[in-house]
Parts: C-alpha cells; sequence; structure tokens
C-alpha cells in the first residue's frame, strides 16, 4: 500500500473518530438539556392539574378533562391523579398508567421521574389541606421526535464529513509525498557514470531536505570509493605493464628462428633473472 493511500486512511479515522467523540457529546448534552426542559414542564402540568382539580373548589373533574380536551395538549399524554389511598380522582386518556403501574411509581418525593416503555412521565405529590394527593403525568413526544431528529442530523453531519475528509486528505497526502516522488525520480537517475550528480535540497529545513543531505553524503563517498578504485586500478597497470613488455618482446625475438632447448633454457632463465632485477632495482 502506498504511503500517500495509508496516510489517507490514516487521517480519516482520526477525523471520523473526532467526529464521532464530538457527535456523542452534542447528543448527550442536547439530551440532557432537552430532558431537563422537558421535565420541568411535565412537573408544571402536573401541578396545574393538582391545582385546578385540588385546590381550585369551582373545577371538578368533569370541567378539567373539558378543559384537557379543549386545549393543545402533547401527543398520547396520559394524566392520573389519586389520593393517598391510591384511589383514582382524575383520569384523562390512561393506557400504561394502571393500577399496578400507579403503585409502582408512587413518588417519594416532591417530584420523581420514570419511564413507561417508550414515554417519559412524572410522579408529583400535591398537598392540600392537610391531605396528600398523587399526579401522574407521562407522553412519548421528547423521545420519538426530538432526539431522533438530533440523531438523524448528527448522523448525516457525520457521513459527509467523514467523505470529505476521505478527498481532502488525499489531496493533502499528494502534496505531501510529492518531494519524495521527485526525490525517488532524481535517486533513479544517478548511476555508476553520473556519481557526481546531487540531489536538490528542497528548502533545506524538512525531513526531505535531511534525507537529501544524508544521500548527497553517500554519493560523495561512493564517488571518493570509485575513485581510488580506478586510481589503484591505473598505477597497478602501469607497474605491471613494463616487466610484461620486456617479456612479450624477449619471447617474439626468441621465436624469430630455430633455436635449441638448451638455447630456449638459457633464454627463459636470463628473461627471468632480468626480471627479479627490474623487480628489486629501486
Amino acid at each position: 500500500m502506498e504511503i500517500k493511500v495509508k496516510l489517507s486512511l490514516q487521517f480519516t479515522l482520526i477525523v471520523f473518530g473526532i467526529l464521532l467523540f464530538f457527535a456523542s457529546l452534542v447528543y448527550y448534552f442536547s439530551a440532557s438539556s432537552q430532558l431537563n426542559i422537558f421535565r420541568d414542564d411535565l412537573l408544571d402540568r402536573a401541578k396545574n392539574t393538582g391545582i385546578l382539580l385540588i385546590n381550585v373548589t369551582e373545577v371538578d373533574s368533569t370541567l378539567l378533562k373539558k378543559i384537557h380536551q379543549s386545549t393543545i395538549s402533547w401527543k398520547n399524554e396520559e394524566i392520573v391523579l389519586t389520593d393517598s389511598a391510591m384511589k383514582i380522582v382524575y383520569s384523562n386518556n390512561p393506557d400504561y398508567l394502571s393500577e399496578s403501574v400507579l403503585k409502582q411509581h408512587i413518588p417519594q418525593s416532591d417530584a420523581t421521574y420514570f419511564s413507561i416503555r417508550e414515554k417519559d412521565g412524572v410522579g408529583y405529590r400535591h398537598r392540600f389541606n392537610n391531605q396528600t394527593y398523587y399526579v401522574m403525568y407521562i407522553f412519548d413526544y421528547f423521545r420519538k421526535k426530538n432526539l431522533k431528529e438530533l440523531i438523524d442530523v448528527l448522523f448525516w453531519s457525520s457521513l459527509i464529513s467523514t467523505f470529505l475528509s476521505v478527498y481532502l486528505s488525499y489531496i493533502f497526502s499528494q502534496r505531501a509525498i510529492r518531494p519524495i516522488s521527485r526525490l525517488i525520480s532524481s535517486i533513479r537517475a544517478i548511476n555508476s557514470s553520473k556519481l557526481s550528480s546531487r540531489l536538490e535540497k528542497g528548502n533545506g529545513k524538512d525531513e526531505i531536505a535531511q534525507l537529501a543531505n544524508a544521500f548527497n553524503e553517500m554519493l560523495h563517498n561512493l564517488e571518493i570509493s570509485f575513485q581510488n578504485q580506478a586510481d589503484f586500478i591505473s598505477n597497478a597497470s602501469h607497474e605491471l605493464r613494463t616487466p610484461l613488455t620486456v617479456m612479450n618482446i624477449e619471447s617474439d625475438y626468441i621465436l624469430t628462428q630455430e633455436r635449441t632447448t638448451e638455447e630456449y633454457k638459457s633464454h627463459y632463465f636470463g628473461i627471468d633473472y632480468r626480471y627479479k632485477e627490474t623487480q628489486l632495482s629501486p
């Protein structure tokens, strides 16, 4: 896998991780904030129900039901008001608020929040004239709408941002690798006959420049080694050329005519003797 592809994938994973982290934070704090606002509204509605039905003598359960049915209400809201013995005094659209559920969620304080399947609710303890009443109020608008819309926004925002990060990271990695690609092309153009060539250092400050400097130093050392090798071969050839020339001349001379075995031997030992003198002479 090419480095630019690796950089793109790594950059994309980093961006995706950051987006996921911030999306989680946004969801958590938004959900917490909306839940607090929602619970305040629930408690206010429960208090209003208790005040209207218990505190205001002119309002009875029939009138209160007409008020609830004639005003704008939340979707699938359920209201149940009981006395201290859990006897139902007033109810409106009860579905999940059965008798067993009411007993299970009796408020232990002035306000207790709970959830029943997809609905959120509040249990409110209302006191009037030394009497205690319980108001249970639940509905499902918060979870089904607000949170779903928030999740959709965060999902599509993260998805689009991830695709943009893939595209931008690939362009960025191409630009980042471009100096290395030029360096590779320059290195490939250098061979044994072009050891005097040197790589461009660019701005002379980054890691690419340091790599070019190191490679130039290596080329310099190689050039010196090759030059020393060439000088050694030249000197060795010169040192061997003179005795070999003498031997060739003597051999050509002895072969110019027929000679006896003794003459050949005498000539051979004579050449060997003169060769040794040549080697020993300063």
